[in-house]
């Protein structure tokens, strides 16, 4: 698959986002370059490989499934918020609140 650069304006377009002629022209070699990639990855032969329920699940066959324990960080404070100094720069703050402008009636 190949996209030309009317394709990247059009998606430009639908994703509301604005793209200037030299930046159209870069993502079009960059999508390109993935759907290449894409291209690469779906030739890889994967008869007989069964889907992972989860990345760290392991499939040895259809009776047998290994998982590997995930370690997590401890959960531990890593650094302090200095919150008034956040909320001193905050357009309305007050009582350790942020206030934010209603927006449902």
């Amino acid at each position: 698959m190949s996209l030309t650069l009317s394709d990247v304006q059009k998606l430009a377009e639908l994703a509301r986002i604005e793209l200037a002629a030299h930046e159209a022209e870069t993502m079009l070699t960059q999508l390109n370059r993935l759907f290449t990639l894409i291209d690469k990855v779906q030739t890889v032969p994967t008869d007989g490989i069964l889907p992972l329920a989860h990345p760290t699940e392991l499939a040895f066959s259809m009776d047998e499934k290994a998982n590997i324990a995930v370690r997590l960080r401890g959960d531990k404070v890593t650094e302090i918020v200095p919150c008034d100094e956040y909320q001193r720069i905050a357009p309305a703050a007050e009582n350790d609140l942020y206030l934010v402008p209603k927006v449902i009636e």
